[in-house]
C-alpha cells in the first residue's frame, strides 16, 4: 500500500501552531502558579505584619498614640536613625541611595528581612504629595515622624 502525504493548508497549519502555543502557555501558566503557590505556603514563612490601621492621623497632627510631638525628618539620614515609638518596627534606610524599608522587629539581619519587608520608602518619599502618604505610613508603623516636603518653595 502505497500512503500518499498531502501537504497542509495555511489553515491546518495555523491552527497546529495555535495548539502548540496554547499548550506551551498552559504549561508555563501551570509551572508559574505552582511557583507562587509554594512561595506563599512555605512553613515557618509568614506574610508581611500588619500595622493597625488606626495609627495614622491626617499629615501635621499629633497622633494621640504618642506621648511627645512628632519630629520633623528633612532628609535620609535623619529618617536612618528614626526608632519606632512602638516595638515591632524598624528602619533599613540606605541614605546613599535615598530609599528603604520597614521591617518588622524580629528581622535584625539581611537574610532575614528580604522575606518579610513591609513596605518600601521610594527615592520619591520627600516629593509631590509622596510626603503625606510616607508620614502616615511611616506613623502606622509606631514612627512618630512627620517627613517634610522638598518642593516647597
Amino acid at each position: 500500500m502505497n500512503s500518499v502525504i498531502r501537504p497542509m493548508s495555511n489553515n491546518q497549519i495555523k491552527k497546529r501552531a495555535a495548539e502548540a502555543f496554547n499548550k506551551k502557555r498552559r504549561e508555563a501558566l501551570l509551572i508559574q502558579k505552582t511557583i507562587k503557590d509554594n512561595k506563599h505556603n512555605r512553613p515557618n514563612k509568614s506574610r508581611r505584619i500588619r500595622p493597625t490601621k488606626d495609627m495614622a492621623v491626617p499629615y501635621g497632627e499629633q497622633n494621640p498614640k504618642f506621648d511627645s510631638p512628632p519630629v520633623l525628618i528633612s532628609t535620609w539620614d535623619e529618617l536612618s536613625k528614626v526608632k519606632a515609638s512602638v516595638p515591632g518596627f524598624w528602619l533599613r534606610i540606605t541614605p546613599e541611595d535615598g530609599s528603604g524599608w520597614i521591617v518588622p522587629g524580629d528581622c535584625k539581619n539581611e537574610e532575614d528581612d528580604s522575606e518579610f519587608r513591609n513596605d518600601y520608602l521610594s527615592t520619591h518619599t520627600f516629593y509631590g504629595l509622596n510626603y503625606k502618604r510616607s508620614t502616615e505610613v511611616l506613623q502606622r508603623y509606631g514612627f512618630n515622624v512627620i517627613i517634610d516636603n522638598w518642593d516647597k518653595v
